[in-house]
């Protein structure tokens, strides 16, 4: 499914077209509803049109639309509009106004599709493992560069913490009370 112009930048449309993808139709929906993004608007209502076009077409090639699945989701870049920008002083220059278009491409999944973001209860079991080892390996590589040094008295400190001035100075009569 392909939408019209969009008249929005690539990189605006391509954060929605990530929120989207992999994800079940119904789910992309509710998705793009609480959206903050503008482009999300125009985007919900090319899901909904091609939704209610496979509907339309669902006894030609016979597909139930409760498991649609929103397969792939890429952005092209579409015309632009120049317009003119004006400055100060008497001068012009170039505006651009970009247009982008979005295709969809719609897949029938039969067991419950997975998101990227939300693993199954054993996936995330073995996340938890790969991370623990991966704790492990960093500790043994942290202590595995501890070298203790011998035992040496600790070094004087040549000048005091409250002054900037050498012990010589601090300790002269001329710095002490009268």
């Amino acid at each position: 499914f392909r939408t019209a112009q969009i008249p929005t930048s690539i990189k605006k449309l391509i954060l929605v077209a990530k929120l989207i993808r992999g994800l079940p139709v119904s789910r992309a929906v509710s998705e793009l509803k609480m959206s903050k993004k503008r482009a999300a608007v125009r985007v919900l209502a090319a899901i909904n049109r091609a939704h209610k076009s496979i509907q339309h077409n669902n006894n030609r090639y016979d597909i139930t639309t409760s498991n649609l699945v929103i397969d792939q989701a890429w952005i092209g870049k579409g015309q632009t509009l120049k317009r003119i920008n004006i400055h100060g002083r008497g001068r012009t220059g170039k505006m651009t106004r970009p247009f982008t278009h979005m295709k969809m491409v719609f897949k029938e999944v039969k067991e419950k599709p997975k998101h990227p973001l939300y693993p199954t209860p054993e996936e995330r079991i073995k996340i938890k493992l790969e991370e623990d080892w991966e704790k492990i390996q960093d500790l043994a590589r942290r202590h595995a560069l501890y070298v203790q040094l011998p035992e040496r008295r600790p070094l004087q400190k040549r000048y005091p913490v409250w002054s900037c001035k050498p012990w010589k100075y601090v300790s002269s009569k001329k710095w002490n009370d009268p």
